[in-house]
């Protein structure tokens, strides 16, 4: 072996310090308090297949509002599947006495600004089914605090094909678009800010896939005003990291 010379020796020390301190000062890209995600039950004893949602948190994910249900190919709502329980019930943990004043004892508050495109197939789906609110009632719960996972099943065994949608919002994500002076005098826009997102995946049970992604398909009304959909996404920023993956396992 060809013996190494004092500096080439200093060298490769020199290196080697540099590689341990390289390696003892990078940050660990994963989180260093890794927790399971929560498992939340929702069997409705139905006769169809079985749904299994999981929900990842974004880095914009700070105690969102959101509703998960099942479509026909129609748009029409045919399974609430899921929703917080502030939008079941109407109590939220603090009671508003004036506009944008809050009290320290839960209350009754009206929001339709929180969710508009689900409120409206709601209202129509309860029409036509001439349902009391006690089937969401018991499909709702706390928000999560980061990741979840839904697991629910359909309730008939007759669809083959449905639409899977979820729609998310978080009170006070200003950004540059949708900031403060846009609509001043709509007091439902001041809790929104930037609008619910609606993400959505289409599912064929009788296909041989069954994990589905659910992307982004637009936005609701700014203050619940309607509801229709917005594909507009282009101004829609933070709103974008509530949530960082939600797929769909078909069981």
């Amino acid at each position: 072996m060809k013996p190494q010379l004092p500096y080439q020796t200093t060298v490769y020390t020199l290196l080697s310090i540099a590689v341990i301190l390289l390696m003892a000062f990078t940050p660990d890209k994963k989180p260093k308090n890794i927790t399971e995600p929560e498992v939340v039950n929702c069997q409705l004893q139905g006769s169809g297949k079985n749904l299994s949602l999981s929900v990842y948190s974004g880095q914009s994910h700070n105690h969102p509002t959101f509703a998960i249900w099942v479509e026909d190919n129609k748009g029409h709502m045919i399974q609430p599947l899921f929703v917080t329980r502030a939008i079941a019930t109407g109590l939220f943990p603090r009671a508003e006495v004036a506009p944008l004043v809050w009290d320290t004892l839960p209350g009754k508050i009206d929001r339709p600004s929180a969710l508009p495109y689900y409120s409206h197939k709601l209202k129509a789906y309860h029409n036509q089914h001439h349902q009391s609110d006690y089937l969401i009632d018991g499909c709702s719960g706390a928000t999560p605090k980061a990741d979840f996972t839904l697991n629910t099943q359909l309730a008939s065994t007759q669809t083959d094909t449905f639409n899977i949608l979820v729609e998310v919002n978080q009170t006070w994500d200003w950004n540059k678009y949708w900031n403060n002076t846009l609509y001043p005098d709509d007091l439902n826009y001041k809790y929104s800010c930037q609008p619910a997102l609606v993400y959505h995946a289409r599912v064929i049970t009788t296909d041989t896939t069954t994990v589905y992604t659910l992307t982004p398909i637009g936005h609701s009304h700014y203050s619940g005003q309607n509801g229709n959909l917005y594909p507009d996404l282009s101004t829609i920023t933070t709103a974008k990291q509530i949530f960082d993956i939600i797929q769909l396992t078909v069981k």
